[in-house]
């Protein structure tokens, strides 16, 4: 070990034929008779260690979990599980990752432009096309060789081998905002948004967000090469401006501006309950009986029957229907369990919302 070096977790072979020892920033590993084998650095200092003798499994202080080749030390694998317990991400060393909804954001690629310009951060989710492989994550532990599993992978879903080109050239654009400044007081309903913008490849479409939803009122963005302005309508409470562009590529990350309100208070405006509409599907008897259930089609009841009781509490009217042992070549038809929507031929109530199960 190196000075200032301690050893902080040990892993031995199933057969005792080695050792590992994960030290400050690396892993060590040695044969029986004490020699080193071969080391490997890691990015953080590792908490735990395991092996089954064909891989070693570390936990390290940077929150994730890595595989490693037993017999030369190279990784496999790595795992970053969020601690809201909901957004998760697997990934190779070369960028192949699957990951839960919102969880290919966790990672990404850092890219340096010297020392007189800031970086930038790609997300995996702008090279989803390219990267997004679960089929190869589940091969590469049983291959021990991300090569082979991308090669299994690529033989059984018919998908042609390409070349491995870099991200260089499949950069998304990078826009910021210049004007107004993040969290600035406005009075106006009407702002001027001016924006920097720089992509390898001609931008090919932009659009503007407000508090996550399309501005339909505009008629384009004003763009040069360089960037750009934008005149928006904005309501009268605090909001969120963004503004994503994309490239033959990719789309951007949206550039984003926080504005607060501080004109005179809007007009109070009657708030109208939405309307709830449910639709409830529980499949208990299907034909191959080793897939028979016991209660889905009584949940699907009991779940469509809970929002009954909504009926004049969160929504103007519940409307819910619920399918129990639904068959493609003989569908019964839709129960209805309550309903509380408005008559035929009368007045829409608020905005509808439609839940699933």
């Amino acid at each position: 070990m190196g000075a200032g070096q301690r050893s902080l977790c040990l892993a031995i072979m199933p057969d005792r034929s080695g050792f590992a020892l994960g030290i400050s920033f690396g892993l060590l590993f040695f044969n029986r008779d004490g020699a080193q084998i071969w080391k490997t650095p890691l990015s953080s200092n590792p908490e735990t260690l395991n092996t089954n003798g064909k891989v070693l499994v570390a936990g390290l202080q940077d929150g994730t979990v890595r595989w490693y080749r037993a017999f030369d030390g190279k990784e496999l694998l790595a795992l970053f599980p969020h601690k809201d317990h909901k957004r998760w991400v697997m990934w190779t060393p070369s960028g192949n990752y699957h990951a839960s909804p919102g969880g290919e954001d966790l990672i990404g690629w850092h890219l340096n432009h010297g020392k007189d310009r800031e970086a930038d951060f790609f997300p995996a989710s702008r090279f989803r096309s390219v990267y997004s492989r679960p089929d190869v994550i589940e091969k590469v532990l049983a291959t021990g060789d991300e090569a082979e599993a991308i090669r299994l992978a690529n033989v059984e879903s018919g998908r042609k081998e390409v070349e491995e080109i870099s991200i260089l050239t499949k950069l998304p654009p990078v826009l910021s905002v210049l004007s107004p400044p993040d969290g600035s007081e406005i009075s106006s309903d009407t702002v001027i948004v001016r924006f920097s913008a720089r992509s390898q490849d001609p931008i090919t479409g932009t659009k503007v967000l407000l508090d996550g939803r399309p501005v339909s009122s505009l008629s384009g963005v004003g763009l040069s090469g360089e960037g750009g302005e934008f005149t928006v309508t904005i309501p009268q409470r605090d909001c969120e401006i963004s503004l994503p562009a994309e490239n033959r590529h990719a789309m951007s990350e949206p550039a984003t501006v926080h504005l607060r309100w501080k004109g005179a208070a809007p007009k109070e405006e009657p708030q109208l309950k939405p309307r709830l509409y449910v639709l409830a599907v529980g499949v208990s008897q299907y034909q191959r009986p080793d897939m028979r259930l016991l209660l889905a089609a009584k949940d699907a009841l009991d779940f469509a029957g809970a929002w009954t009781d909504q009926k004049g509490k969160l929504y103007s009217g519940v409307e819910v229907r619920a399918l129990t042992d639904a068959q493609a070549s003989d569908t019964p038809p839709a129960k209805r369990v309550a309903s509380g929507g408005p008559p035929k031929g009368g007045p829409s109530l608020g905005k509808s919302r439609l839940i699933f199960l």
